[in-house]
């Protein structure tokens, strides 16, 4: 189909409404077009490189209200979540409980992830990275890498700092009226964050190179890469249909396709 829609349709519990956080009520529920970028692209081209199946085990890191994770659970995956946002945390196990999925949410600071070596068959990091400190990056990829099994594969998405979207912030973010006129998009985060629980959250960029270096450091081997998503999230949804048509002929064009919005990777750990 040209509009793949596989996304959940997940309903709200009378009394977690008006406490849905930031991931909920501005990506899942705004619009269309931000719907389509974080889940129908960003959580789905992640969740399929694990190929899940039945009986696997995987982690989601910075799962926020758990939407992989429930989507992981409806195709049959063993699935766990860990974050940092205990709000976010609580809206999910909710809407899990009260949608019927089986998930496992939980606090952790990725940092120290509390499962055992080898737990998982994939651990997944969708839109994460780049908000961890530059100096607990590798600490939380080497964590990662700890407790996903032998053959193991981490997928990740991150902002590409080449795409589209980082040139444009770049170009025009330093003008006043531009961030003035998005306000609430320009930015999802802060330039830094610290949370009641005391995790701290940066907006900072990942870059290929950083991917690699952290990959050579840690003996994993860099699959895959590929970038995603020409849509900007300021669009309305007036401009849906066209934006997703663009967006499908500048990912089959190789020259262009370096633009993307997002960049995923797909790392392995050794299967020795």
């Amino acid at each position: 189909m040209f509009l793949r829609n596989n996304i959940l349709k997940v309903n709200v519990p009378e009394e977690l409404k008006g406490k849905e956080p930031f991931m909920f009520s501005e990506w899942y529920q705004k619009n269309r077009i931000k719907r389509w970028i974080e889940y129908n692209r960003r959580n789905e081209e992640v969740i399929k490189l694990t190929f899940p199946k039945l009986g696997k085990k995987i982690l989601d890191v910075g799962c926020a209200w758990g939407y992989s994770a429930m989507r992981l659970n409806f195709m049959g995956v063993e699935a766990y979540g860990v974050d940092i946002d205990k709000k976010a945390l609580e809206f999910g196990r909710g809407v899990a409980e009260f949608n019927g999925y089986e998930v496992k949410l939980r606090y952790a600071n990725a940092k120290t992830l509390p499962f055992s070596d080898n737990f998982f068959d994939d651990v997944i990091c969708v839109e994460t990275l780049e908000h961890i400190p530059l100096s607990d990056r590798l600490k939380v990829l080497e964590e990662m890498k700890r407790t996903v099994k032998k053959g193991g594969k981490i997928v990740l998405s991150t902002p590409n700092p080449k795409g589209i979207a980082e040139i444009g912030k770049r170009i025009f973010g330093r003008t006043v009226c531009f961030r003035n006129f998005f306000s609430a998009d320009y930015r999802s985060y802060p330039r830094s964050y610290t949370f009641e629980t005391g995790d701290k959250m940066v907006d900072i960029l990942v870059t290929e190179k950083d991917i690699k270096k952290y990959a050579k450091k840690l003996g994993l081997k860099v699959l895959m890469m590929k970038n995603i998503i020409f849509i900007l999230k300021i669009l309305p949804d007036l401009f849906f249909y066209p934006s997703v048509l663009i967006e499908r002929i500048f990912e089959c064009m190789p020259f262009l396709n370096d633009l993307g919005c997002t960049k995923i990777y797909v790392l392995q750990k050794s299967k020795n």
